[in-house]
């Protein structure tokens, strides 16, 4: 999904859009900070607002909500 439709739809950051992305590719937050090359502590804090900013309760729900955009 274009990161900034992400941003304009959900008021994401840049950075939330990538790690976004990331989820829906179905990559672990491991493999994202290592990606990335930040902490495993700013992925979550990531994948928290992420949530919280897409009224989902977790990341399946958010891949589940996400999915069709990514179509």
């Amino acid at each position: 999904i274009e990161a900034s439709l992400l941003c304009e739809l959900f008021d994401l950051t840049r950075a939330e859009a990538a790690v976004a992305n990331r989820i829906l590719e179905g990559l672990t937050i491991n493999e994202i900070a290592v990606e990335h090359r930040i902490s495993r502590e700013t992925v979550r804090s990531h994948v928290k607002r992420i949530l919280g900013k897409t009224g989902s309760q977790s990341q399946a729900e958010f891949i589940l909500r996400l999915a069709p955009l990514a179509l």
